[in-house]
């Protein structure tokens, strides 16, 4: 709660600077308050932008008939604070729900996103269709979910924001180290694929 009191000012609907009558009220209280805005302040050289890899490759487009997992690791000196996780597919064929994004079916055993942080693990309901991205990953702030059609593809983009920047401590710190991870555990290249590319990221800034 902010509170700022200043002569010969009014609020109208936001600050403006047209003087007041005299003798009026010029006291008011704003609440800055919001969840959804991170006023952690960090240099911009301090960002990070990060996939999930598996021997060195981000695509996850891969017979997962034997799991694959995809990790995002800790920093070696740093603490990573991650502000959002995206993933993001896209195709040239038809994506649509009840299936997995361009596959006929449903996978049968899902895709599992799993985050440990500051020692604690969350693992999200397990994906197998193309709304699970959005029902089932999507959470936080607004916007979180883009379904986009153009005339040479279709894509789709999910993102989980949490109100406040979750850390993965740097390494050492926890043993096992913190980690974020997406195991695909169905074979996603049947079939001409799930899609043309399908990965997943983290962004947010490092900290001492």
């Amino acid at each position: 709660m902010l509170n700022l009191k200043r002569a010969g000012l009014c609020l109208l609907l936001f600050i403006s600077s047209e003087p007041c009558l005299s003798g009026e009220d010029t006291s008011f209280d704003i609440n800055i308050t919001n969840p959804n805005i991170n006023t952690t302040p960090f240099a911009i050289g301090d960002q990070f932008l990060e996939f999930a890899k598996n021997g060195g490759s981000s695509d996850m487009i891969v017979d997962g008939t034997t799991p694959v997992t995809f990790s995002i690791g800790t920093h070696a000196t740093m603490t990573k604070n991650v502000s959002f996780i995206r993933c993001f597919a896209g195709t040239t064929g038809a994506i649509k729900y009840g299936q997995f994004l361009k596959m006929p079916t449903k996978l049968t055993n899902g895709i599992e996103i799993k985050i440990k942080s500051d020692d604690k693990v969350f693992t999200f309901p397990l994906i197998k269709a193309t709304e699970d991205f959005l029902t089932k990953f999507s959470f936080g702030a607004p916007l979180n979910w883009i379904y986009t059609v153009t005339a040479a593809q279709e894509r789709i983009r999910a993102d989980f924001t949490p109100k406040q920047p979750f850390p993965l401590k740097k390494t050492g710190t926890y043993s096992p180290d913190d980690y974020i991870t997406a195991k695909v555990q169905d074979n996603l290249t049947s079939g001409g694929g799930a899609a043309d590319d399908l990965e997943c990221f983290a962004y947010g800034f490092l900290s001492d």
